[in-house]
């Protein structure tokens, strides 16, 4: 397998991984999951930095190097990079759909910390920040229709 067959099958892997399961970690629910310009950005993103290793490791192991590929990937993570930067193509469904699961992801992490802070005022903290991003998801899921 050459080096274009292998990135382009190591690409595709990394973002089906990357969208789908890497960008829903933290998600409390899975009814939280929602399809989105930001995920498909950063899924993007994550997956061609699998790229840039994967000619880092054809290089090592098989000294094939292909420079116009290399500027090809790294032209591409800047383009995504400014993509997502700018939120180009993100409109109000998208940004809407975009923060349920960044407060999905708040949510998993305060109900955790409530459960194993030993200091009060960190768990008044954490129960205070889930109550109050509990809220915000429901209001979320209202825009989002």
């Amino acid at each position: 397998m050459n080096l274009l067959h292998t990135s382009v099958f190591l690409f595709c892997g990394s973002f089906i991984i990357n969208y789908f399961i890497t960008t829903s970690l933290f998600l409390d629910s899975i009814h939280h999951f929602r399809n989105n310009l930001n995920r498909f950005y950063l899924a993007l993103y994550k997956s061609l930095w699998m790229l840039v290793i994967s000619c880092g490791i054809f290089l090592f192991f098989n000294h094939q190097f292909h420079p116009i590929f290399l500027f090809t990937i790294a032209s591409l993570i800047l383009t995504v990079f400014f993509l997502a930067r700018y939120q180009v193509g993100v409109n109000e469904k998208q940004y809407v759909n975009s923060l349920i699961q960044v407060h999905s992801d708040t949510l998993l992490t305060s109900k955790a910390a409530y459960k194993k802070a030993k200091n009060p005022e960190v768990k008044q903290l954490a129960k205070s920040i889930y109550e109050r991003n509990e809220k915000i998801i429901e209001k979320l899921i209202k825009l989002s229709k």
